[in-house]
């Protein structure tokens, strides 16, 4: 209602991603001419860091506010599904569902393989020592975690919502094929 009210008081309205196009399109929130998409961006070194070797466990890094709309149990269940043995997650990022996401860790039995790591200054160095980036969660605009991750040169796994579809192109591969060992969230 807030962004109806002002946008006849403005000569364009910047939406971050072509899903938040259609929603103000669908909700009338301006006229067409009026909308205009500009996708969010960070800065990206003009070479990508360099990464360590994949070792014998695959690392997932993960960057976001242990809050909804971020699903991290979903993660963590993909994680505990058999033949996804040799990842492991670190996850950057604080938030009020932090105990839970621990309760649920320490119940599947990943207290070994997935680490909490809390607010960090160092993610572009700790996104560098990941072999894949993954991002679950139930909307999104266009997140900046996804830049950063593809700024470090990491292939991103993520949920298919809001504009994440902007960024991340579907691989073209079902529920049931396995990408590197990592097994897909749909699979049976």
């Amino acid at each position: 209602a807030s962004e109806r009210a002002v946008a006849p008081l403005t000569d364009s309205i910047v939406c971050v991603s072509s899903h938040d196009l259609r929603l103000a399109h669908e909700r009338r929130i301006s006229p067409r001419h009026g909308l205009h998409v500009i996708h969010n961006g960070v800065d990206a070194p003009p070479v990508p860091p360099a990464r360590r070797p994949p070792g014998a466990r695959l690392v997932l890094g993960c960057t976001a506010r242990l809050a909804p709309p971020k699903d991290l149990t979903t993660l963590l269940d993909a994680l505990a599904r058999p033949g996804c043995e040799r990842w492991e997650a670190r996850v950057f990022g604080e938030g009020p569902d932090r105990p839970a996401i621990e309760r649920h860790r320490d119940t599947l039995g990943l207290a070994d393989r997935v680490a909490l790591l809390g607010n960090r200054d160092d993610v572009p160095a700790q996104l560098a020592d990941c072999d894949a980036f993954g991002l679950i969660t139930d909307w999104e605009g266009l997140p900046y975690s996804i830049l950063e991750a593809m700024a470090s040169g990491l292939p991103v796994l993520a949920t298919r919502v809001g504009g994440i579809p902007d960024l991340v192109a579907p691989t073209g591969l079902d529920d049931a094929r396995e990408v590197d060992g990592f097994r897909r969230l749909g699979e049976n």
